[in-house]
């Protein structure tokens, strides 16, 4: 090792190249990072639009809300639930059961039992104070077969959300769903 006039000599190169190949690999090694992370994160958010495991957590239900929220009755949520209902055979579209997921929760919140309560929520909140009305027993039944046809294997929902990390919040979400709507 020797002192020169632009820094030392190492081995054949010089300080400041050293110090310049550690720098340019310290960024490669960041960018690289955020590569990785930016995968990770894609493949964590594959259902796209959603930011949360709750009913309204995804736009799919938040643009839902919008049709309900110009209705009088509880027609919107009983077409939600038997667009899933009425797709029995084929694979279910996660848009129709985001859409579902919703609805119930509507009804959950209809009784009182609402399982998310945040800025996502408020006019559907609004909504329920301004329409109070029991759903009937039917409705209430739809829903719950609603739940478990979503659960199953033909189902994309599902299967966007066993790839997220988030995965088991979303399972539990579901099952306080369920049970929020059980008479």
């Amino acid at each position: 090792m020797q002192a020169g006039g632009g820094g030392w000599d190492v081995g054949g190169l010089r300080g400041e190249a050293i110090q310049r190949s550690a720098t340019h690999k310290m960024l490669c090694d960041k960018v690289t990072q955020r590569q990785v992370a930016l995968v990770q994160f894609t493949k964590r958010r594959k259902h796209v639009g959603a930011w949360s495991h709750e009913p309204f957590g995804n736009d799919t239900a938040c643009d839902w809300s919008y049709g309900l929220l110009e209705t009088e009755d509880l027609s919107s949520i009983e077409s939600a639930l038997d667009a899933v209902l009425d797709n029995d055979e084929d694979y279910l579209d996660a848009d129709l059961a985001s859409e579902a997921i919703a609805a119930i929760e509507v009804l959950a919140k209809l009784q009182g039992k609402g399982t998310q309560i945040d800025s996502y929520t408020h006019e559907i909140d609004q909504w329920v104070k301004q329409h109070p009305q029991q759903p009937s027993l039917s409705l209430l039944s739809k829903a719950k077969k609603v739940v478990e046809r979503i659960q199953s294997e033909d189902s994309e929902l599902l299967e966007l959300w066993e790839e997220a990390e988030e995965s088991d919040a979303w399972k539990a979400s579901l099952q306080q769903l369920a049970a929020a709507i059980s008479t």
